[in-house]
């Protein structure tokens, strides 16, 4: 494992650590999801350059139109005005929004439907022509409602909605629109991340699970196994979580027409490494 994936697994490690402690704390599920989000964006605003504002709010057009609430929203600082964010409850004008991430504790089939939905709210919104189009939509999930395949298929129902960028944590589970994840990439992709374990040959393979088992150790860590065509495997959800911090920063760059973040030369190919999910 390179410094840099060892680095993230750590980052990892706290965030779950936060929101595990939170849940334990707080029964209001309000409350409990308000401080994921929380935590996803302080480790955003680490990630991305200065100028990149991390709030939270509701996106507005000049028609008068609004979005849904948008739990976190990477916002250029420097064209926000300031007279909209005179209270906690901030309105970004569409044109300033870079990307819109959705946050969920727990992603299952209610909770797909409603980030469909909140796609399609932001769709709605029409940008001034002078500037890009609608900005990307992204979720982030901490647990898994559903197996890899049933993200797949959920999502699948509505396919000019889906998000232009997910990842579910548990279940090492990171998909993306065309050229997203990959330059290659010409359609919506799902696939996993699981634990690579380094063979005596110098090799890498992934580390095996043990079907009848929830978790298995891993870099010293509790991971979740996961089902795969027929087999169980490791998941690795510290190098997930890496990959959509990068995925996610490369979207932000291409909507400002800003350079590549430095993060991204770091990745090696066996870091972007994943096992592919098929539609059907």
């Amino acid at each position: 494992m390179s410094a840099l994936e060892q680095y993230w697994s750590g980052v990892l490690q706290r965030l779950r650590a936060e929101v595990d402690v939170f849940a334990q704390l707080v029964r209001h599920m309000g409350e409990r999801g308000r401080s994921n989000e929380l935590a996803l964006a302080r480790l955003l605003e680490g990630f991305v350059p200065e100028r990149v504002g991390v709030g939270s709010g509701v996106l507005i057009d000049s028609t008068d139109q609004q979005s849904q609430q948008t739990d976190v929203v990477l916002f250029d600082q420097g064209n926000q005005p300031a007279v909209m964010a005179q209270t906690t409850q901030i309105l970004f004008p569409i044109e300033v929004v870079l990307a819109c991430v959705e946050v969920k504790t727990s992603l299952g089939s209610d909770a797909v439907q409603d980030c469909l939905e909140k796609a399609g709210s932001l769709k709605e919104l029409k940008p001034v022509a002078e500037f890009p189009g609608i900005p990307p939509f992204a979720v982030l999930a901490y647990n898994a409602g559903l197996s890899p395949e049933g993200f797949v298929g959920s999502f699948g129902r509505d396919p000019e909605n889906r998000p232009d960028l997910l990842c579910v944590l548990e279940t090492g589970l990171i998909a993306g629109a065309p050229g997203v994840l990959s330059d290659d990439q010409d359609e919506w992709q799902a696939g996993l991340c699981l634990a690579q374990v380094e063979q005596e040959d110098g090799s890498w393979g992934l580390l095996a699970g043990d079907s009848g088992e929830q978790r298995v150790e891993h870099e010293g860590h509790l991971v979740t196994v996961v089902d795969h065509g027929g087999e169980s495997y490791a998941a690795d959800p510290g190098r997930a979580l890496l990959l959509f911090a990068e995925a996610l920063a490369r979207l932000v760059a291409r909507r400002s027409d800003t350079s590549l973040p430095a993060i991204s030369h770091y990745l090696s190919e066996k870091t972007r490494s994943l096992v592919w999910i098929s539609e059907s």
